[in-house]
């Protein structure tokens, strides 16, 4: 795999930045693009970082002051092909993404690309879960800022008519937009006719408030983007404390089992329903059976600047909407701690599963509650 980024030295070069968690010891191949008015010391900073994740290959460059951030972004995929013809293998996946987009497992991202033939032309995107924007705006292409995954015969094929399809890519504002002009224009299809793969695990999240109903969906979550323009949890927690929990349950939970949904009690009194590593919920008077494996309206539920709509997420229908504090009850996730055998030595630990800390974030109340998930 090759992967590119165009984003700021500083947005990257840093421990615990979003992209060090899946980069880190995936000997994939890395291209980073800065923006031409970036620290002087910009490419010395990323590539002291860089040696140190276990790439297979990386490549700083800078963008010239006439190239804007969109076009640096979809000039990748013809700049990593000039890159990979020096490997000693070919790449079979060329993928462009943004620096705040979190990979939650590396190897189930693998697993689904496998499904795509690299001999074949296939381009692999997210669809996004904003109504209008996916129904008013470009809508039917892929959208790149949760990942966008180009095989290795469409990447041969579309550099031989880059500069033939260039019109279409200035006639667009973003750069995923701009690769799926030229994918278009390579394939004979229609522009926006929607000819590409759209897959519902990359997550694009073109959304704003609390989102949580839509973490709380049972959807598979392969990409997690936009961090900084939603909220995961009510109370104000900053960006990189919501990263780094993010970080730590798709480490522990190995990503498959992020934001799952578990009954784990359902009787007369009341319903409590498991998501792990965001939320325990508890519903009195007890859900009706055929509302549990529904979602709450998320445009009831969003909250924030404007007036929100209704959003896509693949399932439906909807079930009524609880009033938090009054029949639902929502404490959210706080840690996640390993859980070691009793046979452990001081010398040789051996890890049993996890214990995952909940707690209440509505007025004064900061109950919490334990849950135990083993191995």
């Amino acid at each position: 795999m090759f992967f590119s980024l165009a984003t700021r030295a500083d947005r990257i070069a840093f421990e615990n930045s979003i992209t060090s968690s899946y980069l880190n010891g995936s000997g994939a191949h890395l291209l980073l693009t800065l923006p031409h008015d970036d620290n002087p010391s910009g490419e010395f900073l990323a590539e002291s970082y860089l040696a140190k994740l276990g790439l297979s290959s990386f490549h700083v460059v800078r963008a010239t002051r006439d190239v804007s951030f969109e076009e640096s972004w979809a000039s990748s995929i013809p700049m990593m092909h000039k890159l990979s013809l020096a490997f000693s293998e070919p790449v079979k996946y060329f993928i462009a993404l943004d620096d705040d987009t979190l990979i939650t497992s590396m190897v189930n991202y693998r697993h689904l690309l496998d499904k795509y033939p690299p001999s074949e032309r296939h381009m692999i995107g997210a669809r996004s879960e904003d109504i209008q924007r996916y129904g008013w705006g470009h809508g039917l292409g892929p959208y790149g800022g949760a990942s966008i995954a180009l095989t290795h015969k469409l990447v041969e094929d579309m550099v031989e008519i880059w500069d033939e399809c260039r019109p279409l890519r200035d006639s667009q504002q973003h750069g995923d937009h701009k690769l799926d002009y030229c994918y278009n224009y390579l394939q004979g299809t229609p522009l926006r006719s929607g000819a590409s793969d759209q897959v519902m695990s990359l997550h694009q999240l073109d959304l704003s408030g609390l989102a949580g109903p839509y973490f709380q969906s049972g959807q598979q979550w392969l990409t997690v983007h936009h961090f900084g323009w939603f909220e995961m949890f009510p109370k104000s927690r900053s960006d990189p404390e919501e990263i780094a929990l993010i970080k730590l349950a798709s480490k522990t939970l190995d990503g498959e089992n992020i934001f799952q949904n578990y009954l784990l009690r359902h009787n007369v009194n009341e319903t409590v329903i498991l998501t792990t590593a965001y939320s325990l919920v508890t519903y009195r008077p007890p859900l009706e059976a055929k509302h549990l494996g529904l979602l709450e309206r998320l445009d009831h539920a969003l909250t924030g600047k404007g007036t929100w709509h209704d959003l896509e997420v693949g399932q439906g229908p909807y079930r009524p909407v609880r009033e938090e504090n009054k029949d639902k009850w929502t404490r959210y996730i706080q840690s996640i701690t390993p859980r070691l055998s009793p046979h452990s030595t001081f010398s040789k630990s051996k890890v049993i599963g996890y214990t995952m800390r909940f707690s209440r974030e509505f007025g004064n109340d900061n109950s919490t509650t334990e849950v135990d998930w083993l191995l």
